[in-house]
């Protein structure tokens, strides 16, 4: 698909866990399907959340625009957890469960956070 992977990016997950890792058994749906199944589950107009928004959102992008998909989300609608996260600086937090690195176990992580700092923040 013409995406590239630096030699610092292997060697990065060469040091994560087994389980990180699994990610790249490739036994998942292919490519087109999952980012078209995302696209119908966050609908149009979606506010794109990532652990800095200058990488997450970013690479996932990409991806829609390589695979020319159209993206469920607008050039403004990218918002970054890592932000909330240094602005609010919130001493306690839920206990992490499952494995750092695995996508939907850190972005589970980092919603049950973003509730924990805006609690008492924001009226919701």
């Amino acid at each position: 698909m013409g995406r590239h992977v630096s030699g610092g990016t292997i060697q990065w997950w060469m040091t994560q866990s087994p389980e990180a890792r699994d990610v790249f058994k490739n036994e998942g749906k292919p490519v087109e399907e999952a980012l078209n199944e995302f696209a119908d589950f966050v609908g149009d107009n979606a506010l794109i959340w990532g652990n800095g928004s200058d990488f997450d959102n970013v690479a996932l992008g990409s991806l829609y625009d390589a695979l020319n998909i159209r993206r469920p989300w607008n050039y403004a609608a990218g918002r970054c957890f890592r932000t909330i996260k240094n602005l609010l600086q919130v001493k306690e937090l839920p206990g992490r469960k499952g494995t750092y690195h695995n996508a939907l176990h850190d972005a589970l992580y980092q919603a049950q956070c973003l509730q924990v700092y805006l609690k008492g923040k924001v009226k919701l």
